[in-house]
């Protein structure tokens, strides 16, 4: 009875350290799982920085070759010392102290494309005459320089234009491109059309004053017979 009860207290014994230490395992198991995710998303991040950072660096370099290219000319280097007493005109304008960086030479570009667009835009989409649409065109293309618009899209076009290293990322540039020109040809052809609408009711207007004078004087001809 005796041995039968030791027997038992020993099974029992047996049966809870397994239980314990497959436990334990399990918690260490859940220990190693969450460490592994853990240093995976560290690790997706650290690659992430490494990318921004790389992407930093080569704006920075190409900025730097292409200023260094263009300051060799002399008279160049003369512009740029004058242009960077004038830095504040370019801070009003295009929202860019002056620098000779490729972020400017972006935000001035979009500047003009702007200004050009709103001011074709007005003209010929309203009643506005053309000095009061490239003044109304104007301050958009100044509003936009202050709210940063032109270095956000510079940055945008600079990473889709130099950072194409994989099939998407050359997929997303050609799409890119292909809604610019649909976009471009878009305006385009409203403009013409609200050109040839515009064409069409001053023709009219003129076809109407000269309806008005044909009969003003048929009717002074008819008068004048009459009187005699």
């Amino acid at each position: 009875m005796i041995k039968k009860s030791v027997l038992f207290i020993l099974l029992l014994l047996s049966l809870t350290t397994f239980a314990t230490a497959e436990e334990l395992t399990l918690d260490e198991l859940e220990e190693r799982v969450d460490e592994a995710r853990e240093l995976a998303e560290n690790t997706e991040e650290k690659i992430e920085d490494a990318q921004q950072f790389l992407e930093q660096e080569r704006w920075e370099y190409l900025g730097n070759q292409w200023k260094e290219l263009l300051l060799k000319n002399k008279i160049i280097n003369q512009i740029d010392t004058f242009l960077k007493k004038i830095s504040f005109l370019f801070i009003f304008l295009f929202g860019e102290p002056y620098a000779l960086s490729l972020t400017l030479l972006l935000a001035i570009m979009l500047w003009i494309f702007f200004f050009t667009a709103f001011s074709h835009i007005f003209a010929e989409f309203s009643t506005f005459t053309k000095g009061i649409a490239y003044t109304i065109a104007f301050g958009i293309a100044v509003i936009s320089a202050q709210l940063g618009i032109y270095r956000q899209l510079s940055e945008v076009i600079f990473r889709i234009i130099f950072y194409k290293t994989g099939i998407w990322q050359w997929a997303f540039f050609f799409i890119f491109l292909l809604a610019w020109m649909m976009g471009l040809m878009f305006m385009k052809n409203i403009a013409l059309g609200m050109k040839k609408w515009k064409d069409d009711e001053r023709k009219k207007k003129i076809q109407a004053k000269l309806d008005q004078e044909v009969l003003r004087k048929t009717v002074e001809g008819i008068e004048e017979g009459l009187n005699e």
